[in-house]
């Protein structure tokens, strides 16, 4: 008896169910139908251990119908992740989910363990009735936690390739920050260096300015000086002016004297002896 045979036959074609990966999602309410099967499981037995064991089987199965849910719940999940609809909720669902179905793998683990330490101490008739039983329901969750693990590596390789276009998207993002910031800083630098060159400019003009004030005090200076100098000799060019005009008219009186002289002798030539 497999896992799908204890859940039940009765109303098989109008069930409806929802597939991932080889494994069969049932509502709810259709599981508490096939519980209801297993808890009725061996009806022609007697044995008080009959019913702890079609009991303890009975819980197993919940345990993976909801093992399988919630990985119905996770796949649907799963399909938000990496799209426009993925958000920091979504991931967050998803690890809850994860969650849930881990603690459930443990338990379904632990009454698998319990499971096989009762049968050791059943007889073994018993024990290879609940054998065929523990051993399908066994392979039943396996394949189940084989699509579990086949979804969460899916999932896994899809939050590392967003993760990756995310980081090559701030790559890319950044060099073009920066190419736009050495871009700025270009010109912003260009600026700096015609303000400088600007700045020296300016400065070399203010300083060949002074240079030039200072030359126009200095020729200032000299004209001073040369007014000065002028001017303290203009007494001693009066002096000197004086005396030659009155050695102009001395000379001017002399020579009068001389003609006279000259006249005279002429008069007399004989009386006059110039020496």
């Amino acid at each position: 008896m497999s896992f799908q045979d204890m859940m039940g036959t009765a109303g098989r074609g109008t069930r409806n169910s929802q597939s991932y990966g080889g494994g069969s999602f049932r509502p709810p309410e259709q599981n508490s139908q096939r519980l209801n099967t297993i808890g009725s499981a061996a009806p022609g037995a007697s044995n008080p251990s009959d019913g702890t064991v079609s009991m303890a089987l009975a819980a197993l199965s919940e345990g993976i119908v909801q093992y399988q849910n919630n990985l119905g719940i996770l796949s649907r999940i799963a399909e938000e992740i990496g799209t426009k609809a993925d958000n920091r909720t979504v991931q967050s669902q998803y690890k809850t989910q994860v969650d849930v179905i881990e603690q459930l793998s443990k338990k379904i683990e632990y009454q698998f363990t319990v499971q096989e330490d009762r049968m050791k101490s059943m007889s073994r008739i018993e024990a290879s009735k609940c054998r065929t039983t523990h051993l399908k329901l066994n392979r039943d969750y396996r394949q189940v936690q084989s699509t579990y693990r086949n979804l969460t590596s899916a999932v896994r390789r899809k939050q590392e390739l967003v993760a990756a276009q995310m980081q090559d998207r701030e790559n890319k993002e950044k060099c073009a920050r920066e190419g736009a910031k050495s871009a700025n800083q270009l010109q912003l630098n260009m600026r700096m260096q015609e303000e400088a060159l600007d700045e020296q400019i300016m400065r070399e003009r203010e300083t060949e300015i002074r240079h030039i004030n200072k030359s126009m005090h200095q020729v200032n200076e000299i004209f001073k000086d040369l007014a000065h100098l002028v001017d303290s000799q203009q007494t001693d060019i009066d002096k000197i002016e004086e005396q030659m005009e009155n050695a102009h008219a001395s000379a001017q009186s002399g020579l009068t004297q001389v003609e006279k002289a000259n006249s005279h002798n002429s008069v007399m030539p004989e009386n006059c002896i110039i020496s």
